[in-house]
């Protein structure tokens, strides 16, 4: 049996993600796909006195704007770390995690494209979890050309099918946004995704927000008891 799901890469996404990649055998990266502003494949949201706060990695405009294309804008790396000190620095696994994520932003600082950042970032957490999902790029499987030729179900099914896939997790969106019985039809099961059962972990600043970056739930809870907290 093999598991696999496909999504576009985001920046340090929240813990359905990653939920999401600790239940299959291996997560594929669709960064051919156009790259999408104002969304999730650049920026993420903290939790703040004041509420959530995005933290966006800045990006060039460019005339082919793939998110495997897209150019990052140099010198964000400082400014989202101090972020994460300003309003972590009292959480209780601060001096465990904190030190851990400036290791890995020294790294993105010499990264020139946003799908290196986000791959970087979904690697280092995964390890952190003990996941030994196999993370790759859909451009592994086909080139460019031939994933242009491709409508979104049709790339779905021949990686699938390239990847010997014998089940396919997905979002609850993808149930309107994906033509979905096109798997059934070719015997690959599909389950989706249940998110509306998270139980609420110790926070700072009041009421309890789920909607953020995976990065709040490491620095309150550190790496073991946020890898038991993750359903799959």
């Amino acid at each position: 049996m093999k598991k696999i799901a496909i999504s576009q890469s985001n920046y340090i996404p929240w813990v359905g993600y990653f939920d999401m990649i600790g239940r299959v055998d291996e997560f594929i990266l669709q960064d051919d796909v156009q790259y999408t502003p104002k969304n999730w494949r650049n920026r993420n949201m903290i939790k703040t006195p004041s509420g959530e706060q995005w933290l966006t990695i800045p990006v060039k405009k460019s005339a082919d704007n793939r998110i495997n294309s897209t150019v990052v804008v140099p010198g964000w790396t400082k400014k989202h770390l101090k972020a994460l000190l300003v309003n972590y620095k009292k959480t209780k696994y601060f001096d465990l995690v904190y030190p851990w994520l400036e290791e890995i932003y020294a790294k993105a600082n010499n990264l020139k494209f946003l799908s290196e950042i986000n791959f970087l970032f979904l690697h280092e957490i995964c390890e952190k979890l003990t996941f030994d999902t196999k993370l790759s790029y859909s451009t592994e499987y086909f080139t460019q050309k031939e994933l242009n030729m491709m409508d979104k179900n049709e790339e779905m099914l021949k990686l699938c099918q390239k990847t010997n896939a014998t089940g396919y997790i997905t979002g609850p969106s993808a149930q309107v946004h994906m033509n979905l019985s096109i798997l059934t039809k070719n015997n690959v099961p599909i389950e989706v995704m249940n998110y509306s059962y998270y139980e609420a972990y110790p926070q700072l600043f009041g009421e309890f927000i789920q909607n953020v970056t995976i990065l709040d739930l490491l620095l309150n809870l550190g790496f073991e008891k946020s890898f038991n907290y993750m359903k799959s």
